[in-house]
C-alpha cells in the first residue's frame, strides 16, 4: 500500500499538508491515514456495446463519470461520520493522474490548486522536467527538443456523492475507513 509519507518522498520534500485527502475542505489526519490507497475506474452505465447483424461491434458513449476509492488505516478514527451521503461533497483526491498527450496542450479537469501541476516531456523514453502553464482549463507545457510526448500530472478535485464506511479494533488500536466516491 501506498501511504502519504512515501508519496511525499516520492514527489521531493517533506509531508506537507497538500498530500492529504480532504473532504469539503476537512482533512483526514496523517494518524487516521498511515496507509492509504486509491484507485480510479469509470462509472459504469455510460456507455454499451451494441452489434450489427453481421456482428460487427459499435460503442456508443452517452457520458463518462469518474468514481474512486479510497481506502485508508492508521491509529484513529478518520473522523467521517458528519459526512451527509445525501447531498454532493467535493473531494481533493491524493493520487496523482497523468494525462499523456502528442500535443504540449492539455485540457484538465478539475484539480487541486494547492499543488503544483507537472509536466514532463517524454524524450527516449525518459522523463524531462517541463514548466507548465494554464489558461481558461488548457495546460500548455513548455516545449522539450527531441519529446515524443508530453505528460501532464495532477491531482483531481472531484465533485460528486460519497459512500462512507469505517472499521476499528480498539485493542490493536488500528481503524480502517474507505470512500466510494462517483462524480455527479
Amino acid at each position: 500500500m501506498d501511504s502519504p509519507l512515501r508519496w511525499a518522498f516520492l514527489f521531493g520534500g517533506n509531508m506537507s499538508p497538500e498530500h492529504y485527502v480532504y473532504v469539503d475542505g476537512l482533512v483526514i489526519p496523517l494518524l487516521a491515514g498511515l496507509e492509504i490507497s486509491q484507485t480510479y475506474a469509470v462509472v459504469d452505465g455510460g456507455s454499451s456495446i451494441f452489434r450489427a447483424r453481421s456482428g460487427t461491434a459499435r460503442k456508443q458513449t452517452n457520458w463518462t463519470k469518474l468514481k474512486t476509492t479510497i481506502s485508508g488505516s492508521g491509529w484513529m478514527p478518520a473522523g467521517l461520520a458528519q459526512l451527509d451521503q445525501s447531498i454532493p461533497h467535493e473531494l481533493d483526491c491524493i493520487v496523482p493522474r497523468v494525462i499523456a498527450s502528442a500535443s504540449r496542450m492539455i485540457a484538465i479537469p478539475s484539480y487541486r490548486l494547492d499543488i503544483s501541476l507537472c509536466g514532463h516531456a517524454v524524450v527516449g523514453g525518459e522523463l524531462v522536467p517541463a514548466d507548465v502553464s494554464v489558461s481558461g482549463g488548457v495546460v500548455t507545457i513548455s516545449e522539450v527538443v527531441g519529446a515524443q510526448q508530453y505528460q501532464l500530472t495532477y491531482w483531481p478535485r472531484l465533485m460528486g456523492f460519497v459512500t462512507a464506511s469505517s472499521s476499528g479494533n480498539p485493542m490493536a488500536a488500528s481503524w480502517g475507513w474507505e470512500l466510494v466516491f462517483e462524480e455527479k
